[in-house]
């Protein structure tokens, strides 16, 4: 016995998948289970479990599978065979219906009509019915193609009077409830004016309008639900309701789909030809009795005509008119289908919404742009000419004004501008589209502008964009009085202008707006993503892409770390305008492209920081303009790269050299500090001299308060001046170490030689000088008094000392200052100058080399030396050390020499070598106390008295001489 559960016919929907059957066969033996026939491929047959299901390989039946499938499953055994029948119908899925056009037609009449929808069959033969209560209708329908059929409703006299569901089968059925209405009578003629009370009745519909109709005088005309209006097509005929005077027009057909809907459509007679044309509609003035008129659950078709004009709707609402019109349906005008003017609508009522506007030969909407936030927010406007709300003007003042996503882009023929006070908001997935050059502007400038504020906030998922309708439009402009709440999220700006400031310019005014997850895009030459004026800035610039030709980003020093921060991405460089910003806070941090490469930060022309901070992160390019500088008075600068990441400082392409880096006075949040940085070819214009102020680093006082910056790990490469230079009083205050200068025009380091111990260590400044000017073949000592211990360290180039060195203390309760030199290091001195060490107040010179790395004192012109007068130890001198030294080209006075050890000064001198002094090796006064430590042989006098005669090397100078004794002996 065969038995198959729970059915053996069924009926599926194409996509549908097969619920599934089971078949089970007793008998003994057990029966062997096959089919007979053909099994359609969307279906599988297990014969070892019995089980009937969807395919794998085609889950559920196509179009080409509509109709009726069967097949035999059979049990089969010794003892006979049983059979059951599987019947599979597959059928069209339900089409959506959308629209039956026109809406109303005279039975006494050939109606033909047009229904629109999606998923019509061809192969289902899809058919449409009439239905309203007992009463069914077939029409004779023609597929016309998947969104389309065309019918005739015939002329039957007999056919009941009302309004119809619209039913299309197409094996399974979709109805689109109470949409079409047969009208049955002659109805009334309308025209003129209508000064009383008049009701227009369903049962005498239709109502045939034969001239322009006005109503007014405060009369009310209310047509009853399943009434019908028709107008004579290729007219201009209308029904004016509170233009002249007031009046009112009640259309109430219900709630859609279940009251019964009042038409107004073009005009049909008895037995005529199809309808054709349009006329020109609706339209309430500003004596509309608002409180009374109603359009619900109507239907306002072939309207929208007036000759040739295009300005034009079915619903003409004038200025401060605001008809209630709701669940209505406007369509297939020939212009719009709503034309509101400039000042129509309200903000205190929901006049215009639930409303749909489709087939309408321009587009769905015109209307003003101040008026378009009174609009309702469940409009469906798809399906016309062009999908759009056009926008006239480009004002919006109204205090509250909300523009509601319709699924359709707003196009702004004139551009908008914020004012007047007004809050635009822009729901999430809108778009506006601009006409050619015209702009979004919020605000207006200067001390008498208007405030006025933008929330335009969309989602990841329903951005609002904002793109040209053609061509280019010149991007968002917010002006000097832009107000806080102003925010421009998840928004996409694109396809703006190369000739404008950028897709986005801020204008001076307080930083308020936020401006997060936005694409600024545009393929447009010289495009600019972010333009910042002047003192304007934002308050937050999150997540930004940045996708543009010229510029990412240009803007005014203040504003400039607004709109730089890691969370953007950079598709072309950033441009920092030259101008100076006080008491401000600032990042630069890294700018990085989409593939991860930095772009780099232009600057043009100086920039300057007073009372603030500047930070550059990691990995910056920064490019500097023909002499352009960057200065902190009173501000700390951190330069913080890394050893994989340093921050680079170069001339902008083509340009040959920049100037400097200018730290003036202490930081007010902290001392300037530069590390791992690349400074190239800085320094000032090539054709200029040195000068203290000419470095790519130059550190100077500001108020009598000096910069003591740190400066560590960088490398200062072709600087047209010095390296470094540090101006009196300054120095390094966290040390100046482990960097390396380079092919400076002169110097590596100017410093004035008080601070000298406080620069730092492990510094490699070989390889400057490309100048060959002398003095400047190493560290440019200026010459100072030293009233500060401090240890001079041995460098790979030599001090070379270009003023006198007064090594003592400044008062005389200071501590006492101890000059202490490295072992290898080297001083040369320029001509006639000295060190000198006490005198007055007391200072100690420690100077201990070693045999491997003495300590040379020696004249600055190492080529063709010139004479310095040497160190003098003078009174107060006590506990200094000369040790494994060289004093070379000193004395260049009569009767002294490369060492002076004067009155009331103690001495320590170990190993020195006396050398090429001008006059005498050592010279001792009366009054001194050298101490000469070790063997005589520790001191080497060689080619001493260059200036005595016979001439250069005489060894009667090759010796200390003893004024008070009068002699000149080795020691």
């Amino acid at each position: 016995m065969l038995t198959v559960t729970p059915d053996t016919s069924f009926t599926i929907e194409v996509g549908e998948s097969f619920p599934g059957a089971s078949a089970q066969a007793t008998g003994n033996p057990t029966p062997t289970l096959t089919t007979s026939g053909t099994v359609p491929d969307f279906l599988e047959f297990d014969p070892l479990t019995g089980l009937l299901s969807a395919s794998s390989t085609k889950p559920a039946p196509v179009e080409a599978d509509l109709g009726v499938h069967s097949f035999d499953i059979v049990a089969t055994n010794t003892e006979g065979v049983d059979s059951a029948t599987i019947d599979i119908t597959v059928i069209a899925a339900p089409p959506s219906v959308e629209s039956i056009t026109p809406a109303a037609g005279r039975r006494q009449s050939d109606v033909p009509v047009v229904v629109r929808g999606a998923g019509f069959v061809a192969a289902a033969s899809p058919v449409v019915r009439l239905e309203s209560g007992g009463h069914s209708e077939t029409l004779a329908t023609t597929f016309i193609d998947v969104n389309t059929l065309s019918a005739v409703v015939p002329i039957d006299t007999l056919r009941p009077s009302g309004v119809y569901d619209v039913v299309v089968d197409q094996g399974s059925t979709s109805t689109l409830a109470k949409r079409f209405t047969v009208t049955e009578g002659d109805g009334s003629t309308l025209r003129g004016t209508i000064a009383s009370n008049l009701t227009l009745t369903a049962s005498a519909s239709p109502h045939v309008v034969t001239g322009d109709v006005r109503i007014e005088s405060g009369a009310t005309v209310t047509l009853e639900p399943g009434a019908v209006v028709m107008f004579a097509g290729n007219s201009n005929l209308r029904i004016d309701v509170g233009v002249a005077s007031a009046g009112a027009l009640v259309a109430d057909g219900g709630q859609p789909g279940i009251g019964d809907q009042v038409v107004f459509t073009r005009f049909q007679g008895v037995g005529g030809p199809a309808p054709s044309g349009h006329y020109r509609g609706l339209r309430f003035g500003a004596n509309n009795i608002s409180a009374t008129t109603v359009l619900r659950n109507a239907i306002v078709e072939f309207g929208g005509r007036r000759n040739t004009s295009t300005e034009q709707g079915a619903i003409e609402v004038l200025s401060s008119s605001s008809p209630n019109v709701q669940g209505s349906i406007v369509r297939e005008s020939l212009n719009y289908g709503l034309y509101a003017q400039a000042g129509a609508g309200s903000d205190t009522s929901n006049w215009f919404d639930g409303n749909q506007l489709t087939s309408n030969g321009r587009g769905p909407i015109s209307m003003g742009s101040d008026d378009v936030s009174t609009l309702g927010s469940n409009l469906d406007l798809l399906g016309n000419g062009q999908d759009r709300v056009y926008v006239r003007g480009s004002a919006v003042r109204r205090t509250s004004a909300d523009w509601t996503n319709y699924g359709v882009p707003f196009f702004l023929s004139a551009g908008l501008v914020v004012r007047g006070g007004s809050t635009m908001s822009i729901d999430a997935g809108t778009e506006l589209r601009f006409a050619p050059n015209r702009r979004l502007q919020v605000s207006t400038g200067g001390a008498s502008g208007e405030d006025a504020a933008l929330v335009a906030s969309g989602t990841p998922a329903a951005p609002i964009r904002m793109v040209p309708d053609s061509g280019v439009w010149n991007g968002v402009h917010f002006d000097d009085n832009v107000q806080p709440g102003t925010v421009l999220r998840s928004a996409r700006i694109v396809g703006f202008s190369g000739a404008v400031n950028g897709g986005l310019r801020v204008d001076p005014g307080a930083p308020v707006a936020i401006v997060e997850s936005c694409l600024f895009q545009s393929a447009e030459a010289g495009s600019v993503g972010v333009y910042v004026s002047t003192t304007a800035g934002v308050s937050s610039f999150e997540n930004n892409v940045l996708d543009v030709q010229a510029l990412s980003v240009s803007a005014a020093m203040p504003g400039f770390s607004d709109v730089l921060t890691p969370s953007n991405v950079y598709e072309a460089p950033l441009r920092v305008r030259s101008g100076g910003v006080t008491g401000a806070d600032m990042v630069w941090s890294k700018p990085t492209a989409s593939d991860t490469s930095t772009q780099p930060i232009r600057v043009a022309g100086n920039l300057s920081v007073t009372d603030g901070s500047l930070v550059v992160a990691a990995g910056n390019r920064v490019e500097m303009p023909l002499n352009g500088q960057l200065t902190m008075t009173n501000s700390q600068l951190a330069v913080d790269g890394t050893p994989s990441e340093p921050v680079v400082f170069e001339p902008a392409s083509g340009i040959g050299y920049w100037y400097r880096i200018r730290l003036r006075g202490s930081g007010v949040t902290g001392t300037s500090r530069i590390t791992h940085a690349v400074l190239q070819s800085a320094g000032s214009d090539p054709s200029l001299g040195p000068s203290t102020g000419r470095a790519a680093i130059a550190v100077q006082a500001f108020g009598g308060v000096p910069a003591i910056p740190e400066i560590s790990d960088t490398t200062i490469v072709d600087s047209n001046g010095y390296g470094v230079t540090f101006a009196d009083g300054t120095h390094c205050g966290g040390g100046c170490n482990d960097n390396t200068i380079t092919g400076s025009r002169f110097s590596a380091l100017r410093m004035v030689a008080n601070f000298i111990g406080r620069f730092g260590v492990d510094n490699a400044m070989a390889g400057n000088n490309r100048s060959a000017t002398l003095g400047h073949e190493g560290v440019w000592v200026a010459g100072d008094v030293v009233d500060t211990t401090a240890t001079w360290p041995a460098n790979d180039v030599p001090y070379v000392v270009q003023g006198d060195i007064e090594l003592r203390q400044s008062y005389p309760l200071d501590p006492v200052p101890v000059m202490a030199i490295e072992p290898g290091t080297e001083l040369r001195f320029a001509s006639g100058r000295r060190l000198r060490v006490g005198e007055g107040n007391d200072g100690v010179l420690d100077a201990r080399g070693s045999v491997a790395d003495p300590i040379t004192f020696t004249s600055a012109d190492a080529v063709a030396p010139v004479f310095w007068r040497g160190i003098d130890f003078n009174q107060g001198s006590d506990g200094s050390t000369l040790d494994h030294v060289v004093v070379s080209f000193g004395g260049q006075s009569n009767g002294s020499g490369n060492v002076n050890i004067r009155i009331g000064s103690v001495v320590t001198i170990g190993v020195v070598t006396f050398s090429s002094s001008n006059n005498y090796a050592a010279v001792v006064h009366a009054g001194s106390a050298p101490m000469f430590t070790g063997p005589p042989t520790d001191r080497v006098y060689q080619l001493n008295g260059q200036a005595s005669n016979p001439g250069p090397g005489d060894p009667a100078f090759d010796c200390v001489r003893d004024i008070a004794l009068g002699t000149c002996n080795p020691l």
